[in-house]
């Protein structure tokens, strides 16, 4: 895949514009899944992931997938991932940015009920919990606003 280098002004809102500079990629995001035998009472998931934010910055994303069928007719579930983005500005207004770095843990738990081959009664939670720290700040110079 190859990104021509550009100018972008969906980040500045106005404020300004960003050059983004040319990439290349075999893919926008690689990822790789590994599962067990899902025809299993208990099967088991691993996945890794690698994408790049306009800008540069690079988010790794990893998770664990775990599901139990009891029987034919019950199913149980457990999704934990975590993800680690690195710096990407945010306009925080008035010409002003912040860089955040972020660590993400979304998460789901849920059952299935298959009542018949056409009918099933499903229940979820999930949850997300987020950290972000603040990098760096910047301002855009007032004469160019």
């Amino acid at each position: 895949m190859y990104r021509p280098k550009r100018v972008g002004d969906s980040l500045g809102r106005g404020s300004g514009d960003f050059r983004i500079l040319e990439r290349y990629s075999f893919s926008s995001h690689f990822s790789y899944t590994f599962s067990s035998n899902l025809a299993q009472n208990i099967s088991l998931s691993l996945s890794l992931g690698a994408s790049q934010e306009d800008l540069g910055a690079k988010v790794i994303t990893s998770g664990l997938g775990l599901a139990w069928w009891p029987n034919d007719c019950f199913s149980f579930y457990l999704g934990l991932s975590y993800t680690d983005k690195e710096p990407l500005p945010g306009y925080q207004g008035s010409g002003n940015y912040t860089s955040f770095e972020a660590r993400q843990r979304p998460s789901k738990l849920g059952s299935n009920y298959y009542i018949s081959s056409k009918q099933k009664f499903s229940i979820s939670m999930q949850w997300n919990l987020l950290k972000a720290f603040e990098d760096c700040f910047w301002e855009v110079d007032p004469s160019r606003l």
